[in-house]
């Protein structure tokens, strides 16, 4: 998730057809008289975070805790959305902290602790991929104390060495874009305000965490969730069902989280929101191409997965095991699970990559984060393909729009699903 903009333009309003207007480009470079945009119609601008607007968060906050504490199916709803709740916390820190600068500084402070806890998370899987693969299994069963912790070796001690620099190095990394002249050079290359915190955290987040989510896999045999699935005496996975309704769940929490990201609803209305996300009614002209082009990333995935495994092997490298993709996703293999994650997956990704941080952070960087939080399940033979397909649904989402880019990627997981 990223950050509300607090000082760019609006993107151009829907066309007839749905699409964005076609005689404006979308995403451009900000001009001298762009550098304060016009307060949109209807909503005044507000300085920082007011008492209702402090009060209603913290309202907001005690209900999801109630969700937690209720148990069963509530608590599987507050559940699913710590993968989105914790990155909207930070949105609207950031957002409320253009005009106060004590906020500020609690926003920085935010930021510290949520990237540290992803860097932590991510040395845990790199030490345990290092020291013993099979130790995976200790994070699913409910009593760890059975499995054994063996004692590593010089060697193993020497990559546990450099997980852990990794992973300082990445979050410091994350950390600088925060600096000024950091942000002057991010500037010359992507469209953001050097000037704007908003910015600046944005960047920062999806540099980090694009840098911490890729270290267990530099230093472990095979990404951890698919060890997770395999190691020797592995808990089963929770039943398909629970797992179909936490996707959708997911979902729930990640559209109004993307509207408010975007300035929903202090910045912009409704139909201003949902135009900067480009999520529109598609056109008959976008459902045509999004069928074709979902079909034809199909046959082009799967002639980049026989080159790139052929290459991997005659270079002796680790090639994503399919058995293992086969059983991590098992729950999506029947018609009805395979529609449902193509739902979830194809709008709910697009929404924030190419919705949310595309527009903010450009394709590159954008499609780099959606490569990374895919490495906790693929090889690098597959990151390959995850990384071409990103940037081929951000020149989608550049073309025409969100909710385009979001049928071939539904599409194309739909056929790849239902394939498998």
């Amino acid at each position: 998730m990223t950050l509300p903009e607090d000082d760019i333009p609006l993107e151009p309003p829907a066309g007839p057809d749905g699409a964005l207007s076609a005689t404006t480009e979308p995403e451009r470079e900000p001009s001298d008289a762009d550098q304060r945009p016009p307060v949109e119609s209807g909503i005044p601008e507000r300085k920082g975070m007011s008492v209702r607007s402090a009060l209603t968060a913290g309202m907001l906050g005690l209900v999801y805790v109630s969700l937690f504490l209720s148990g069963g199916e509530a608590a599987v709803f507050a559940l699913s959305g710590l993968e989105v709740v914790p990155f909207l916390v930070l949105a609207v820190l950031a957002y409320a902290a253009t005009d106060r600068r004590w906020l500020k500084g609690l926003a920085l402070g935010y930021w510290v602790v949520l990237v540290g806890g992803i860097g932590a998370f991510c040395f845990l899987f790199g030490f345990i991929g290092v020291v013993d693969p099979e130790m995976q299994s200790m994070v699913s069963k409910s009593d760890p104390s059975d499995v054994p912790i063996p004692e590593p070796t010089l060697e193993q001690l020497i990559r546990i060495g450099f997980v852990a620099i990794s992973v300082f190095v990445s979050f410091i990394i994350g950390l600088a874009c925060f600096l000024p002249t950091v942000r002057r050079g991010f500037a010359r290359v992507i469209n953001i305000d050097a000037q704007s915190f908003v910015h600046a955290t944005a960047v920062a987040t999806a540099v980090g965490a694009s840098l911490l989510l890729i270290t267990p896999l530099l230093f472990s045999s095979q990404p951890p969730l698919l060890a997770l699935v395999t190691a020797e005496g592995a808990a089963d996975m929770p039943d398909g069902g629970e797992q179909l309704r936490s996707s959708v769940y997911i979902l729930i929490w990640t559209v109004p989280a993307s509207l408010i990201a975007v300035g929903f609803p202090r910045k912009r209305t409704l139909n201003e929101a949902l135009c900067r996300l480009g999520l529109v009614l598609p056109s008959r002209r976008n459902l045509v191409c999004a069928i074709i082009a979902a079909v034809l990333l199909v046959f082009i995935a799967q002639a980049l997965d026989t080159w790139s495994t052929r290459l991997w092997l005659a270079m002796g490298w680790q090639t994503t095991d399919q058995e293992a993709v086969w059983k991590l996703f098992s729950f999506a293999l029947g018609p009805v699970g395979a529609v449902i994650v193509a739902i979830t997956a194809g709008l709910g990704e697009e929404l924030v990559f190419r919705g949310v941080l595309q527009s903010r952070i450009g394709i590159l960087l954008s499609s780099f984060l959606f490569t990374s939080v895919h490495a906790f399940q693929y090889n690098f033979d597959g990151l390959v393909q995850v990384l071409l397909l990103g940037f081929i649904f951000g020149l989608i989402r550049k073309l025409s729009n969100t909710s385009t880019s979001a049928l071939v990627h539904g599409g194309y997981d739909l056929i790849a699903f239902l394939g498998m």
